[in-house]
């Protein structure tokens, strides 16, 4: 038979010992395991959401891009209850947004507007509680990767080229250029 005392200290004990039990979960994040397809320009939804269905208000909802380098990787943060976007990588400036109508839900989808070739890629959603974090890992593949433009005129000689333009500002390659000179109006 055990005193009281005994019992308080191995109640005191167990207390202890389950702040470092580890749950075996909290919820886990849902999303597309294929890649999203998108056309340049036009907007992208990136699903994530979680399940079961609860609310992320009070969660931590990181976007970041998982393939680049750069120190900066956030696409879009939302922490404390606000979007918190200083550390947001400069091409995705006042294009990102989630649906806080639909935090309540558990829908942390991201919405990406007005998408360049330089948004294809891999992006995660990473999201954290105070005591559980799960994140998903989505492909976005962005067709129409450059746009041909033609330009006509070129000092004395006039000609025309097909120039091959990136709109993400990269360099230009010259597809094929073909000179030709333009016969001069017949005099009347």
């Amino acid at each position: 038979m055990t005193s009281g005392k005994e019992m308080k200290l191995i109640c005191v004990i167990l207390v202890m010992f389950s702040g470092f039990m580890e749950p075996t979960s909290d919820f886990l994040i849902i999303g597309p395991y294929a890649p999203l397809v998108v056309n340049a320009v036009e907007d992208l939804v990136l699903p994530c959401s979680l399940q079961p269905t609860i609310s992320a208000v009070d969660m931590t909802v990181e976007w970041f891009r998982q393939d680049l380098t750069e120190t900066d990787q956030y696409v879009h943060l939302y922490e404390d209850h606000e979007d918190r976007n200083e550390n947001q990588i400069r091409s995705y400036r006042g294009r990102t947004g989630l649906f806080k109508e639909e935090l309540q839900k558990g829908n942390t989808s991201l919405k990406l507007s007005g998408v360049q070739p330089s948004d294809n890629g891999l992006y995660k959603c990473l999201i954290k509680s105070e005591s559980w974090y799960d994140d998903i890992t989505l492909r976005v593949t962005v067709n129409g990767i450059g746009v041909p433009t033609v330009r006509l005129g070129g000092g004395n000689r006039p000609f025309n080229s097909l120039v091959y333009r990136r709109i993400d500002g990269g360099a230009r390659s010259v597809l094929g250029t073909h000179s030709h000179a333009l016969d001069a109006p017949a005099a009347s």
